[in-house]
């Protein structure tokens, strides 16, 4: 049966509804069945019964392969209402998807202290959101808390397809990022090395890298990270990888991007929340409403900073954790934005 096209279908977890009319349908098909059976037994005569036999039997087939696909109709899930942004619990690591109408785009998806996080995390949260496919897979920079469970995907998983793999331009010679290269290759995922200027647009969501540009030369691999902005209607966050200070600073130093940063209502915080990122002139210039930190509660590395939250709370903005929340949800209709975290 696995050879068959189509032997596995990624539904998710339906809601309520769909599960109390899935109940129902199940419970009318076994009552017309039983009423069916009961007409058979009253119908007289032995041959006759014999004759009518294989016709009723063929019936009874057909009835049933038509409820199958009424139900597979029924629990295939439905596009996205507006878009819906997931910071995964990732622990020590970040991993961002985005969904609107039926397109996916993941933003990162590893970590430094789930050692199995494809395997337990990111490939099950995927099957229970009923996503097969990810239209685009970005990969910030090479450090594994960043890419070791899309690493696995394209490995080991023969429900998740990936269909293009976005890496970061300066990241090319980096021995992480060509494994993952190759691994894509195999998969015949298609690669395409990003760099500032580039982007990409799926159903109203556009994702447009800032920096670095070809012409930058990144001194360490957290400065290879890619800088990622998503706009969706007047929703507009910044995916910053393990960017630092220094690569703040260029960022600013550049007109068209720092106008393109006041534009930022939603922070993802670079680098877990080190004291290094988010210095003063870079969240002057971006004044956040809402930020979010992904990062492991317990961490060696002491994240996030206080320095950090403490910058964040004096501009105003609410922050939100996954180390103390859990996975976070975003949705917004490009107008409206709600938040809600998994330990609510």
């Amino acid at each position: 049966m696995e050879g068959l096209p189509g032997y596995c279908l990624t539904f998710g977890r339906p809601e309520s509804g769909r599960l109390a009319a899935y109940g129902l349908i199940l419970f009318a098909g076994m009552s017309c069945l039983n009423v069916w059976k009961g007409y058979e037994a009253k119908r007289s005569g032995e041959n006759k019964e014999e004759k009518k036999k294989g016709i009723s039997y063929g019936l009874k087939v057909l009835f049933l392969a038509g409820m199958y696909c009424f139900c597979i109709l029924l629990l295939k899930p439905g596009p996205v209402n507006g878009l819906e942004a997931v910071f995964l619990d990732v622990g020590q690591g970040d991993g961002i998807l985005l969904r609107a109408g039926r397109s996916v785009v993941l933003v990162d998806g590893g970590s430094s202290s789930k050692k199995s996080l494809g395997k337990y995390s990111l490939e099950p949260c995927l099957k229970s959101m009923g996503v097969p496919v990810i239209q685009y897979a970005f990969i910030s920079h090479g450090d594994q808390d960043h890419l070791s469970g899309v690493a696995y995907l394209l490995e080991s998983s023969e429900d998740i397809k990936i269909e293009n793999l976005m890496l970061p331009h300066h990241g090319r010679e980096d021995e992480a990022i060509k494994r993952l290269e190759e691994l894509a290759r195999r998969r015949g995922t298609k690669v395409k090395y990003v760099a500032g200027g580039d982007g990409v647009q799926v159903e109203g969501l556009r994702i447009t890298c800032l920096y670095p540009g070809k012409e930058d030369r990144p001194e360490t691999t957290n400065e290879e990270s890619e800088v990622l902005k998503m706009d969706y209607g007047n929703c507009r966050m910044l995916f910053t990888g393990d960017m630092e200070e220094r690569g703040e600073g260029q960022l600013l130093e550049r007109t068209g991007e720092k106008r393109m940063l006041a534009e930022v209502n939603v922070l993802k915080v670079a680098h877990h929340g080190s004291k290094y990122s988010s210095g003063e002139a870079f969240l002057d210039a971006i004044k956040p409403r809402w930020a979010v930190v992904s990062y492991g509660i317990g961490n060696s590395y002491g994240h996030p900073h206080q320095e950090v939250l403490d910058r964040l709370e004096e501009r105003g903005t609410e922050v939100f954790k996954t180390g103390e929340g859990g996975a976070i949800k975003m949705w917004t209709d490009g107008e409206r934005i709600r938040f809600e975290s998994f330990v609510d």
